[in-house]
């Protein structure tokens, strides 16, 4: 893997089944930051979901030693991780990305079974509205 950082100041390492980690130089002088797309968020999946993500950051209940947050410019969900460099060693270092990317493909299924839920409600709530139209005006729905 080629770790140097490009012009925008990240490295970006892709992984088996379309993962992507990047890191970027972090907040504090000695830091850097490991980041990952979870997946993008619809506006109607916020108000189900952000509860959700927030409560998994609480303790970091279901993160690990990472944190889940929201990239507006993108709308997606990102985890991501800020590591001490002169307090890693490369068994931490490895221990820690093992652990980012185990929490990471949790989430991407976590998510995957959200979507499918909120899917699957929403076409009820629609099923109940077509059958109440058709119930009281006895005409047939077409769609096209």
């Amino acid at each position: 893997w080629d770790l140097s950082l490009d012009s925008s100041g990240r490295s970006y390492l892709n992984l088996t089944d379309g993962v992507q980690l990047i890191i970027e130089q972090g907040p504090e002088p000695e830091t850097f930051t490991l980041f990952s797309i979870i997946a993008k968020i619809c506006a109607n999946q916020k108000a189900t979901l952000f509860p959700k993500f927030l409560e998994s950051n609480l303790f970091r209940k279901r993160t690990g030693k990472s944190n889940l947050g929201y990239d507006k410019e993108s709308q997606s969900l990102i985890l991501f991780q800020t590591f001490n460099e002169p307090l890693c060693t490369a068994l931490t270092l490895y221990d820690d990305i093992s652990l980012f990317i185990a929490y990471l493909i949790f989430w991407k299924k976590e998510i995957k079974n959200d979507e499918k839920e909120l899917y699957d409600s929403e076409i009820h709530v629609i099923d109940e509205h077509i059958s109440a139209l058709i119930g009281k005006r006895k005409k047939e729905v077409f769609f096209a």
